[in-house]
């Protein structure tokens, strides 16, 4: 239903030449929560024209009259270009697949070496958590962090349950603890990186209108490697000695929430 529909993309198109991509909201939802640990993305070059175009398909969808018009001269040629590879990939409920959610899966199978998954919340489907399971039964590196505190709990909750699942296939996990981390990244071998609105959820992926950036450029790789090491240093590790010493009522807690998973 419509109801349970949300524009969760968050865009700012300056002139047709610059963009700004990434987790950073604007507005009070985050007041009274910890310092925010957020990623965004300044995009120039070939890439801008994707997520102006997809603006102006939101801003003209919000309305039965097209509320833009004439928009080739909105549509310039990039003053400034590069040589990164980049996708600009939007996901939301209009479309028959989930394109955000496959290209997660892209990543993830590809990988060799490592996987270092950092969101809000982590509540993956079968099909995520199975290729995550994969990965670290072969030899790959998977780490997933989230942050020890957040401000929905169900999902916090639902999120330890799927954490459990990661250290119980030999992955590793960790709490965030100086603030809310709010990025949504995922670093592979430490080459290719999507960074964008969509937490690694069945929500974000099924029934929010989202955006992501899928870069492939071992040098950005790298840097997202540097950012995930830094946040380690300010994160508990959740190992299956911190899943063992839980009580039963916060364990079953856990398991409840992951019931309602596909509906938060």
């Amino acid at each position: 239903p419509r109801i349970n529909f949300r524009n969760h993309r968050k865009l700012i198109i300056i002139d047709g030449q610059l963009a700004y991509l990434g987790g950073f909201n604007l507005g009070k939802e985050h007041h009274g929560l910890p310092m925010l640990r957020d990623t965004q993305l300044r995009i120039q070059g070939k890439a801008v024209a994707v997520a102006q175009a997809r603006f102006l398909m939101d801003w003209n969808g919000t309305s039965k009259q097209q509320k833009v018009k004439n928009v080739d001269v909105l549509f310039r040629e990039p003053v400034v270009t590069g040589n990164t590879t980049m996708q600009i990939v939007s996901g939301g409920p209009e479309q028959q697949v989930e394109a955000i959610k496959l290209g997660y899966l892209g990543l993830i199978n590809q990988a060799k070496r490592s996987i270092w998954i950092e969101s809000p919340y982590f509540v993956p489907d079968d099909s995520l958590l199975d290729a995550l399971t994969i990965a670290a039964n072969a030899g790959v590196d998977v780490r997933v962090m989230i942050p020890k505190k957040a401000n929905q709990i169900l999902m916090a909750k639902a999120s330890l349950f799927y954490l459990n699942q990661v250290v119980a296939n030999g992955g590793q996990a960790f709490l965030y603890e100086e603030g809310f981390l709010h990025a949504k990244t995922i670093v592979v071998d430490g080459k290719y990186v999507s960074t964008g609105t969509a937490n690694f959820d069945i929500r974000s992926f099924k029934l929010n209108f989202e955006i992501a950036a899928f870069i492939y450029d071992h040098r950005i790789g790298k840097t997202f490697q540097k950012l995930f090491l830094a946040d380690m240093e300010r994160a508990m590790p959740y190992t299956q000695k911190v899943i063992k010493a839980k009580t039963r009522p916060k364990q079953l807690s856990e398991e409840l929430s992951r019931l309602l998973a596909p509906i938060l």
